[in-house]
């Protein structure tokens, strides 16, 4: 149950990130230019540059949307194990009839 629910999240967040992920973004125009400056700095030229700067942006995705499968997973397995302890907790402290 708890992997089919972080398999879930993690797909949801990873749709979630994709599309956030757009080039024209400051952000992941920021990235993509550190990520190329870092290549160029060990002799990366022309488009391998910009393939392995999209590779790094795309494993960034990847751990992100895991990371959030696995909490959202967790969370949900902490609520299903407390709620147990609830209910477990309300059979045993129900009043029973003692034998007369």
């Amino acid at each position: 149950m708890t992997s089919t629910a972080i398999s879930e999240w993690t797909d949801r967040a990873f749709d979630a990130q994709r599309l956030n992920v757009r080039e024209n973004s400051p952000a992941v125009q920021g990235a993509l230019a550190r990520t190329a400056d870092y290549y160029r700095q060990r002799g990366v030229e022309g488009s391998q540059q910009l393939q392995m700067s999209s590779t790094v942006l795309g494993g960034f995705v990847k751990t992100e949307s895991a990371a959030e499968g696995i909490q959202r997973g967790l969370e949900l397995l902490s609520l299903s194990i407390g709620s147990m302890g609830l209910v477990v907790t309300g059979l045993l402290a129900w009043p029973r009839k003692s034998p007369t």
